[in-house]
């Protein structure tokens, strides 16, 4: 991001497409603080993020509550494993299932 000291008034934020959780929690940090300096956080009605269960832990997790998301979606296209792995997803049911205790446990609503 340029260092322009603008700041933009946005409603949405949706951070996705790659998984935004696959970065380090010091990139991840770095990322989500470049867009809350460019952001008037107070017009932000919604700031969602992307996350993989099999890249996503409670770090993480601080780290996005802390930096004004308000709502994670999880990749989790079934609870059965076989399918999982039919499917060509790299997590667990159990994974998936941590990664929404971990959600919950950071009081994310949905």
């Amino acid at each position: 991001m340029r260092s322009q000291s603008i700041e933009l008034s946005i409603k949405t934020i949706y951070l996705g497409g790659g998984t935004p959780t696959a970065l380090s929690p010091k990139n991840l940090e770095v990322l989500l603080a470049g867009i809350n300096k460019k952001v008037k956080a107070s017009n932000v009605l919604e700031w969602v993020i992307e996350a993989n269960p099999t890249t996503f832990d409670s770090d993480k997790a601080k780290i996005i509550r802390n930096n004004g998301v308000t709502r994670a979606s999880l990749g989790v296209q079934s609870w059965d494993d076989t399918t999982l792995k039919t499917l060509g997803r790299d997590h667990t049911a159990e994974e998936a299932e941590e990664s929404f205790e971990i959600l919950r446990s950071c009081e994310f609503k949905s």
